[in-house]
């Protein structure tokens, strides 16, 4: 049955209530995989690998492993070597391909010591992996190009930090490379001998699903990867790095979905029917979820409430 308007005023109360995630349960998993078969399995399974905010999550997978003898478990912390990225970061400044080149020396990058995670340019023109401590000349992009050019050498000896902000405060950025002919470009401005920072860097640690959690638990010396190939971390009480290839149980993690949030919304509608109908409500609260199903999240419930303290409630 359709309700259409009339001249009644009736006001209520809308309320969407969302459950949504409140802390992470811990599930050990006495399987033995490598980190992204692992990965794999905790999203297929649960919701991804263990993720840990603070010492009370870890707390909780300490418990969630304690009835096996194990030594060490995989979480989902690890050092992303494959995600290179420019400085330079809009979209719109690179023409098909362009923020996708590289032009790498041999071996590179290396990750040597296992803290590589800015590139310099040498002057055959090659990129390098390098410590973003070290301090090097620098080479920045100039949008205007006024006098000076596209590039511009900075001979000064900067951190690749302090380079990218001196480029951003002075001219524009560090410098893109996007094609072989910018390579040669940049190239010509270097001296015969040494290197100069551009652009690319590298995120370092990440987790799994993406959170952004700053909390780091590492064993005595760790993180510790010279050799540059420990890329994933395991636990026992404490964070050790090893190599992604190795077998290890792991800890998975899902969502407790315990608490609720909820958002009220005032309404006045006008109908030619009572609104203390339960169809009517039913009616009315269908059409809200269908105006409004777009931004609706899983596990939404509308609810409606009526100044006489009729409700009525419709599950998305």
């Amino acid at each position: 049955m359709k309700h259409h308007v009339s001249l009644l005023l009736i006001s209520g109360l809308l309320s969407l209530s969302q459950s949504l995630p409140t802390a992470r349960k811990y599930y050990f998993v006495n399987q033995l995989k490598t980190w992204s078969d692992a990965q794999s399995y905790c999203r297929l399974t649960y919701n991804d690998l263990a993720t840990l905010e603070n010492a009370d999550d870890m707390s909780k997978l300490n418990a969630a492993t304690k009835n096996w003898q194990i030594d060490v478990v995989w979480i989902g912390l690890y050092n992303d070597i494959n995600s290179w990225k420019w400085s330079i970061s809009d979209q719109a400044f690179y023409i098909a391909g362009g923020a996708g080149y590289r032009n790498w020396g041999l071996g590179q990058p290396d990750n040597a010591m296992g803290n590589q995670s800015c590139v310099s340019m040498m002057s055959t023109g090659t990129f390098f992996d390098n410590t973003c401590d070290t301090e090097l000349t620098f080479l920045c992009y100039n949008a205007k190009g006024l006098l000076q050019g596209n590039y511009v050498l900075v001979p000064l000896y900067k951190t690749w930090s302090e380079a990218q902000t001196y480029c951003r405060l002075i001219y524009t950025d560090l410098a893109s490379v996007r094609n072989q002919v910018e390579n040669q470009e940049l190239q010509r401005l270097l001296p015969q001998i040494g290197q100069s920072w551009i652009g690319l860097y590298r995120d370092t640690w990440k987790w799994s699903d993406q959170s952004d959690s700053a909390y780091r638990l590492w064993l005595l010396g760790q993180p510790e990867n010279k050799l540059g190939n420990l890329n994933c971390v395991a636990t026992a009480l404490y964070w050790s790095l090893f190599s992604c290839g190795v077998t290890l149980p792991f800890v998975c993690y899902e969502y407790d979905h315990g608490a609720t949030d909820m958002q009220v919304m005032r309404l006045t509608i006008e109908s030619q029917v009572s609104l203390e109908q339960a169809a009517v409500q039913t009616a009315i609260l269908e059409m809200i979820k269908n105006a409004v199903k777009a931004e609706l999240q899983p596990n939404t419930k509308l609810m409606w409430q009526n100044q006489t303290g009729i409700s009525q409630t419709v599950e998305n």
